[in-house]
């Protein structure tokens, strides 16, 4: 049930979801079980370290080029 809360851009609406306030909701109104819950804070903890591991490698790569100039 969409209440309006979330954002209607879809490129904005998968990072909604798993947001930890609309999980939070989801489970006090009984759209989803605290398991779903949890798997929804993996996920999103998944994508968050995947994020950082990204930019670490980038950064990475950019020092090495810049030496190599």
């Amino acid at each position: 049930m969409w209440d309006g809360k979330m954002e209607k851009d879809p490129e904005e609406s998968e990072a909604n979801v798993y947001s930890e306030n609309v999980r939070e909701e989801y489970v006090d109104s009984d759209e989803i079980t605290p398991e779903e819950e949890a798997f929804m804070r993996g996920y999103d903890e998944a994508d968050e370290e995947e994020e950082e591991e990204g930019k670490k490698e980038k950064e990475e790569k950019e020092e090495k080029e810049e030496e190599n100039e």
